[in-house]
Order: structure tokens, then C-alpha cells, then sequence
């Protein structure tokens, strides 16, 4: 763009739409809170501006009407341990009044603040990561509701709760693992970059085959493994050296006492 730190929406007619603050942030809360927490298929019409329907350019640029059609899971669905988490937001409410306050007024910013961005559902991506800060966030009260179960005396109950918390555990990593292999980073065709029809049945058949795609698809970046291993490692071993080299020296002076002891 003949300038350095030249931003792009100044050139692409799509994003130039994004200069207008009201615009970005036109989506109605109501149902897009719903839709960002429970949803579990397409996304509804109304839950999408209005005046992105008016603009057949911008139903187009943001993918509206793919959304409308493809399936979109609210992070309660894609990551279903959440549920066990809001057991533990009882926990933390009777433990500490003003840190859960905090947290639900932390909660509730984000949660309003991208049910109502214009592309909440990231066209073509329809997945939450916009919402990822409220399922950390959402984490730490699951982390009450293992420190409970584990107190429970009740043998039977401690197992069948346990079990049930390491199936959603489960389920959740299922539903990112397909989140990631099937989408694209940033997903612009509508299209999925990979489904599982693209294996050779029967699997077990042409395991090598099927396993491979699995993997390229699953770490799509693997071939930079070579930048990481000729650079980020060594300056991580260099770093944990200039960090630690006291506290060494000193475990290092401590070993040497205790031998000659």
C-alpha cells in the first residue's frame, strides 16, 4: 500500500464498512446472547443487523446467508463443561462475595460487548472464538466444582459425578478437535477444508492414509516445526538460563555443600 503500518479497510470496500463504530456494533444483545451461549445449529436471521440484510455486499463479504445455514454451537454446546462450571460459581459466591461479583461483571462485558459485533459468528469460521475469554473465565468456577466433588464422602457419588465431569471434559475436546480440523484459519470460501468423507473407508484399510490427513489437518502449521526447533527453542534455553541462572548457581552451591557434609 506504498506506507508502512497502513491499515487494509482504507482500500477493501467490506471492511471500510468497519470505520463506522455503530455499524460493528449493531447486532441486537437479544437472541445473540442466547445464540452465543446454547445454540446448536444455524444461526437464526434476527440474531444478525439488519442493516447487513439491506447491503447485498455485506451479505455477501460476511457470509450472512451461509450462517444462516450452517451449524454454529454456543460455547455451552462446544464446550459442555461449562455446565458443571456454573456449580461452581455457587461455590465461589459463597466463598467470596466481591470476587464473584468481578467475575460475572467480567462475564457479562464480554459476553455484550461480541453478542452485539457484527461478525460474532467470525464469517467463514462460525465458530466462538471471539467468546474464548468467557469460557476461561467460566473455567475457573469448574475448577469449585472438581475441588467439591473430590470433598464428597460419598463414595457412589464421587464416582458417578467424577465420571460425568471427565465425559463433558471429553465431549468438549471432541468438539474442538473437529472445530479445528474442518475449518479454515481465517475460513473466507464458506467451504470446509477438510470433512471426514474425505477418508478411505473401510478406515482400518487405508490406516496410514486416513491417519495422515487426520494429522496434516489437524496441525496444519506442522511444517513450521523446523522454524521452531532452529529458533524458538533455543531462545526459550536461552531465556530459562538468563532467568534462572541465580536460583542454579545457588541450587548448584547448595548440592555442593550437602556432598562435602
Amino acid at each position: 500500500f506504498e506506507k508502512m503500518f497502513v491499515q487494509p479497510y482504507q482500500y477493501d470496500p467490506i471492511l471500510s464498512f468497519f470505520k463506522n463504530i455503530p455499524f460493528v456494533f449493531s447486532n441486537p444483545i437479544f437472541p445473540n446472547v442466547f445464540v452465543n451461549l446454547f445454540n446448536n445449529g444455524p444461526i437464526t436471521k434476527t440474531a444478525i443487523s439488519q442493516y447487513i440484510w439491506d447491503h447485498p455486499n455485506l451479505v455477501q463479504g460476511l457470509s450472512a446467508n451461509w450462517a444462516t445455514i450452517n451449524s454454529y454451537k454456543g460455547i455451552f454446546i462446544q464446550s459442555p463443561y461449562l455446565f458443571a462450571g456454573l456449580l461452581g460459581s455457587f461455590f465461589l459466591y459463597k466463598k467470596n462475595k466481591l470476587l464473584f461479583f468481578l467475575f460475572l461483571y467480567a462475564t457479562c462485558i464480554f459476553l455484550v460487548i461480541f453478542s452485539k459485533f457484527i461478525a460474532f459468528y467470525s464469517p467463514n469460521m462460525y465458530d466462538t472464538r471471539h467468546f474464548l475469554p468467557i469460557v476461561l473465565l467460566l473455567t475457573i468456577p469448574f475448577a469449585l466444582t472438581l475441588t467439591w466433588i473430590n470433598q464428597l464422602k460419598n463414595f457412589v457419588f464421587f464416582i458417578v459425578l467424577w465420571i460425568g465431569a471427565a465425559i463433558l471434559v471429553e465431549i468438549s475436546l471432541l468438539n474442538g478437535f473437529v472445530s479445528n480440523i474442518t475449518n479454515y484459519a481465517p475460513h473466507i470460501t464458506g467451504e470446509h477444508r477438510f470433512t471426514f468423507s474425505q477418508l478411505h473407508y473401510p478406515f482400518y484399510n487405508n490406516l496410514q492414509y486416513n491417519l495422515s490427513q487426520l494429522f496434516v489437518n489437524s496441525f496444519p502449521s506442522y511444517h513450521n516445526v523446523v522454524i521452531i526447533i532452529l529458533f524458538y527453542y533455543p531462545l526459550f534455553f536461552i531465556l530459562y538460563f538468563v532467568i534462572w541462572k541465580k536460583l542454579l548457581r545457588k541450587l548448584f552451591f547448595l548440592q555442593n555443600i550437602h556432598q562435602t557434609n
